[in-house]
């Protein structure tokens, strides 16, 4: 389980570790498929930068394109590992 400096465990953490059920890792390339609503042009390659807690069962990451300035969040379900 994730622990913070000075050994305290983050508000969310669970008994089970939630880190290891992501399909994928940081400084991963992924291919990101933004959903049918957006059409902003934002479908691409894209890092993982950071493991999010789980909303249900549907895991979450912080990806970021090269080429941009910010960062977004993807759910799992909108990832592909890029080749």
């Amino acid at each position: 389980m994730p622990v913070r400096r000075g050994g305290l465990r983050p508000r969310w953490a669970t008994q089970g570790d939630y880190l290891g059920d992501h399909r994928f890792k940081v400084g991963q390339s992924v291919n990101y498929t933004s959903g049918p609503r957006c059409q902003d042009g934002s479908s691409g390659v894209y890092k993982i930068t950071r493991l999010l807690p789980p909303e249900g069962d549907e895991r979450h990451y912080r990806i970021k394109r090269a080429s941009e300035l910010h960062e977004r969040v993807a759910k799992e379900t909108d990832l592909k590992r890029a080749v």
